[in-house]
């Protein structure tokens, strides 16, 4: 439909522009809970939100088969909580070195 077919009514309407609420580019849509996302944005977390539930999809049997060892051996489940997040803490901030490393760069014998 071409806009010479709308009646003058709906031609002079105008949609306040809404910020995005992530990068403030205009315009972003209200979507359902809550967000204002550009078009951008809004693949990205859904992009995230993908990663993140097939990562938990992956590791959960294993996670569990961890946990159910380790508890049998007598840590809490507060203990294996701080395990991983110590240890995906470690392992992000280690990522660089070892990129570094593997290249024989800075920090390789």
């Amino acid at each position: 439909m071409t806009t010479d077919t709308l009646s003058p009514a709906l031609t002079s309407l105008t949609v306040p522009a809404a910020r995005c609420d992530a990068c403030g580019a205009v315009p972003a849509l209200d979507l359902p809970g809550g967000y204002l996302e550009c078009a951008r944005c809004h693949a990205r977390r859904v992009m995230f939100q993908g990663a993140e539930a097939h990562l938990a999809a992956e590791l959960a049997p294993l996670l569990g088969i961890w946990a159910q060892h380790w508890q049998a051996a007598g840590l809490t489940e507060r203990q294996l909580t701080d395990v991983l997040e110590l240890m995906s803490l470690t392992d992000l901030a280690a990522q660089p070195e070892a990129a570094t490393a593997a290249e024989g760069g800075e920090g390789s014998e």
